[in-house]
């Protein structure tokens, strides 16, 4: 098939290329999980019960702002390094004098 240019190019079609551009595999976990979270993606159907259809350069770009979002949120989230306090000094204790015998 010759390589595809314009927005009919960019046209993913079908669960495995785009659970392979969302998952990073095609396996039937990430078939039933992007069955399950397809709506939260920009993915579209043209009728109910058709294939899935999205289109390539809005997924990736979707994909890389929600994890730049993610980092940003981790990055907030982590606490601060604590600092080292000096240990306490302690006074030296006074000494009792001894009688002289």
């Amino acid at each position: 098939m010759a390589d595809q240019t314009g927005l009919r190019g960019k046209l993913l079609r079908g669960w495995k290329p785009l659970a392979l551009a969302i998952y990073g595999d095609n396996s039937s976990k990430s078939r039933r999980k992007l069955y399950t979270e397809w709506r939260r993606y920009p993915i579209f159907q043209l009728g109910d019960n058709t294939e899935l259809l999205a289109l390539e350069d809005r997924l990736l770009c979707f994909l890389e702002a929600r994890s730049a979002a993610a980092e940003v949120a981790a990055e907030l989230a982590a606490p601060a390094p604590k600092v080292a306090l000096p240990p306490k000094t302690v006074p030296p204790r006074p000494r009792r004098r001894r009688r002289a015998a």
